[in-house]
């Protein structure tokens, strides 16, 4: 048998090419409609972009050709199956075609591999043919090229794209050197510079405060472990990644963190990370749990017996979950204006002093000509007295829409008397009902303000939401080491059964605590108990979700509670 038997015909040569052509013009058809690229990957392109450095050593090896995406040169030339894009490709194609057929074969071709992909330095029309061929492996010399992020099989021009990105970003702050555990990875091109952004600022404030030039490098540590990480903690804390699946933490941590700033330039207050998270998660979040978690507080309030920092709880009966020790973190307070309506202001500057939190204040306008300048500088004033801040905002429209509105950004909603002096009993709780009936967080009414929290009296009946302030209450009495009395409206033996369960938790907690117990009218016995023991704060329970049609003539003495009590009351709505 003539060798001439094994080399394919001309005519088969050439119909091959044909073929292979006109493949090629179905792929960048398909490529017109669908929007995805056909083209090689330009090497210089992407060496350029992802910082590559080649390296001296050069091996033989047998590659997989699927892992073959560019070329150095003619990257124009092929698609990215290496099908043949030009008709004056056939002579050099064939010529390949015919030398791997026959028995004077082909050298190996020469690549560049960046991690793990290659790009064709010399072999594009021996790539073709081996692909057109059906194999599946070449041989080549391989030499390598370093970059600071790796290039890989699959990766699709916005990728190129995000990598160039990431590898400027990483040569400008060298996070990947410094920070080698850190995850900075997005996935949206043009955060990068946002990244890069936050650390510039970073290193504008601590060069001001520290009265020098800040290096990089010093300034992308403290940057990651002062404001990305307590932020990252708190993505992981929450489970916000499971929410957003195809997102990574550093994308969620700028989205956070531009959801954080709108809300606050929105609001006109400073709002701490973890409640503009609660709020992003509720906003924002696919999942069934943070939908079902909508419209509920940011977090449980549980103590257990032996932390003070963040806690585990396992008590007997009751639910285990986490809290952060300052429950208090966002006050809102209701600014009334007048000599006899900054009780209220004064009563959350107190909690926030104790509590260690952030202070926003809201006035409503009403066609009154107030002088609001001046009403900010008294705020101020009063707040600075207290070693606190307040930023007053300013809303128009209904009171309590208001309020209700602002609420979801907060941990407590604090009211005082209002301006109205002609205000009677009905009028009052027409008022305050309206916000026990809607409001998302615990409201505290302040007719006079307390400077401390040393006496505390939790009127407990049993029902859930009267559980919630047995939690609020030992939570108060541990951090501020107050005393705690509990009331109980009922028979003895009512009364009895109904307090084994706040004894029980109290004794657990270590909290000492004095159990009352009266058939006597509420609300009358809850003040003269308050008046004896020179309480400084009253907690309750509100009506639970499935009751609130009691407030519609009010929860039986809770009107009376509140109506009837010149010291400040905190009810768990």
């Amino acid at each position: 048998m003539s060798t001439d038997d094994y080399l394919p015909g001309l005519a088969a040569t050439v119909e091959d090419f044909r073929r292979a052509r006109r493949r090629a013009a179905i792929e960048e058809l398909a490529s017109r409609l669908t929007g995805r690229p056909t083209e090689l990957f330009d090497y210089e392109e992407v060496s350029r972009l992802l910082h590559g450095r080649r390296l001296s050593e050069r091996r033989r090896e047998e590659i997989s050709l699927a892992d073959i995406a560019g070329s150095v040169g003619r990257y124009r030339e092929f698609t990215r199956s290496f099908l043949p894009r030009d008709d004056h490709l056939l002579e050099r194609w064939a010529g390949v075609k015919t030398a791997i057929a026959g028995f004077s074969g082909v050298p190996p071709i020469e690549v560049y591999r960046v991690g793990d992909t290659y790009f064709v330095r010399d072999g594009n029309h021996r790539v073709s043919v081996a692909r057109e061929m059906g194999l599946e492996t070449i041989e080549a010399f391989v030499t390598p090229v370093e970059t600071r992020v790796p290039f890989e099989r699959g990766d699709s021009l916005d990728d190129l794209i995000l990598k160039a990105e990431f590898a400027a970003f990483l040569g400008q702050t060298n996070a990947d050197k410094i920070l080698p555990e850190a995850d900075l990875r997005l996935t949206a091109p043009g955060n990068y510079e946002c990244l890069t952004e936050h650390i510039e600022v970073h290193r504008h404030f601590m060069g001001l405060e520290k009265q020098r030039e800040i290096p990089w490098d010093e300034a992308v540590t403290h940057w990651y472990e002062q404001v990305y990480l307590p932020t990252a903690e708190l993505i992981r804390s929450g489970g916000l990644l499971r929410d957003f699946p195809h997102r990574t933490e550093a994308d969620l941590y700028l989205w956070l963190s531009r959801y954080h700033a709108e809300l606050e330039e929105s609001l006109g207050w400073r709002l701490s990370r973890d409640t503009a998270m609660a709020d992003f998660a509720r906003q924002f979040g696919k999942s069934r749990r943070s939908r079902l978690k909508k419209h509920a507080a940011p977090r449980s309030l549980i103590l257990s017996a032996n932390e003070e920092a963040t806690i585990e709880v396992r008590t007997s009966g009751f639910q285990s979950t986490t809290v952060n020790p300052a429950e208090f973190r966002d006050i809102l307070v209701l600014v009334q204006g007048d000599k006899d309506g900054w009780a209220g202001a004064e009563q959350a500057f107190t909690l926030a002093r104790l509590d260690g939190a952030a202070v926003g204040g809201m006035y409503v306008l009403d066609g009154d000509n107030i002088d609001t300048a001046k009403l900010e500088h008294e705020l101020a004033a009063r707040a600075a007295r207290q070693g606190v801040t307040c930023q007053l905002a300013f809303e128009q429209g209904s009171t309590v829409e208001r309020i209700l509105y602002r609420a979801r950004w907060t941990d407590l909603v604090v009211v005082g008397r209002r301006r109205n002096v002609n205000d009677d009993d009905a009028k009052r709780w027409s008022f305050l009902g309206r916000l026990l009936r809607s409001c998302p967080r615990p409201l505290l009414w302040a007719p006079e303000a307390h400077e401390n929290l040393t006496t505390l009296l939790l009127a407990y009946d049993g029902e859930n939401k009267a559980v919630e302030s047995l939690y609020l209450a030992a939570y108060l009495a541990r951090r501020h080491s107050a005393s705690l009395q509990v009331f109980t409206g009922a028979t003895k033996k009512q009364g009895s059964i109904i307090q084994e369960r706040p004894k029980a938790y109290l004794s657990e907690l270590g909290i000492d605590a004095e159990f009352h117990i009266s058939r006597q009218d509420f609300a009358t016995t809850v003040h003269r108990l308050a008046d004896r023991k020179d309480i400084d704060l009253i907690l309750a329970g509100g009506a639970a979700p499935r009751d609130r049609k009691m407030f519609s003539g009010g929860k039986p003495g809770l009107r009376a509670l509140l109506l009837g009590s010149e010291r400040p009351v905190l009810i768990c709505t």
